[in-house]
């Protein structure tokens, strides 16, 4: 098949799957005060918190914007919080079901970040506090080495080394990326922490996590420069699955019920692919009739 022909092709699938990702988005919703009280007050049973977590780091949050966990058992988490708190779990269960799930979400991370970091419960508190809606929802996500990567987070936050909203912006970078930020995370941060923390690579991948890795899960070039600068040699990799990652980022966009988004570039795309054939074709049109002329 022609070059120009399979790009327009290739366009073609991907705008017919933005816009079928646009019957499945699901409509953004903010955080009422009762809405954020539901969603901190489970939370704390998760954590096994010894105190209440602080209600503005929740009220006003839009639970909307955040991609679900592949899976979460609702089941188990509803008869953890009965067991808990017999009237907290009847709110959640009359609760909106988007209200629901997003409840279910932020006690399933909970309960992950109190297992990651089990002694010490303040701790965990104060960590989620800072983190808030984005970090429990990012943790409900199954995450190696989130114990390490939380506290070590923390600990530079309160040294004034990174910025107030570095767990939350990790929470963001997570749920954005998935298990490709968390393995590069464990992998290139972590062991080389005093390093990327004076450089301020944390601060800059925390900020712009797609500068750093691309949609497929790769170091981008900017990324290995960033590195190199400080000395850490990271495998460099070659750009390539171009598809694989377009295919990659509107997965992403449909689990948060934001594929619409897509429409705009994809027809732009669309319309720039179709341009530039249409011209292409004219050109050999016009060369076929010069040639036709010259041979009469």
């Amino acid at each position: 098949m022609p070059l120009g022909r399979a790009l327009l092709a290739n366009l073609f699938v991907v705008l017919m799957l933005g816009l079928a990702a646009l019957a499945t988005a699901s409509e953004a919703q903010t955080l009422n005060r009762a809405s954020a009280e539901l969603l901190s007050d489970t939370a704390a049973v998760g954590l096994r918190s010894p105190r209440p977590l602080d209600i503005r780091r929740f009220e006003g949050a839009d639970i909307g914007t955040l991609r679900r966990p592949p899976s979460i058992d609702e089941r188990a988490l509803m008869r953890f919080l009965h067991q808990a708190d017999a009237n907290l779990a009847r709110a959640v269960d009359a609760a909106d079901p988007a209200l629901r799930r997003a409840t279910l979400e932020a006690l399933a991370g909970a309960r992950a970040i109190e297992r990651a970091i089990p002694a010490n419960p303040l701790r965990r508190a104060e960590i989620v506090d800072r983190g808030g809606v984005e970090l429990l929802r990012a943790a409900a996500r199954p995450v190696d080495g989130l114990g390490d990567a939380l506290l070590l987070l923390d600990g530079s936050m309160r040294a004034g080394r990174l910025p107030d909203n570095a767990l939350a912006r990790f929470g963001r970078a997570l749920d954005a990326q998935g298990d490709a930020f968390a393995r590069a995370w464990r992998t290139h941060i972590v062991p080389n922490w005093e390093l990327v923390v004076a450089g301020g690579l944390v601060t800059a991948l925390l900020i712009e996590p797609e500068r750093f890795i691309d949609a497929a899960g790769r170091f981008t070039a900017h990324a290995v420069a960033a590195f190199t600068d400080l000395g850490i040699e990271v495998g460099a990799s070659v750009a390539e699955g171009i598809w694989q990652g377009i295919w990659r980022s509107i997965q992403r966009r449909i689990e948060s019920g934001t594929a619409w988004t897509l429409l705009v570039p994809v027809v732009a795309l669309a319309a720039l692919a179709a341009v530039i054939i249409a011209r292409r074709r004219s050109a050999r049109r016009g060369l076929n009739r010069r040639k036709g002329g010259k041979s009469t």
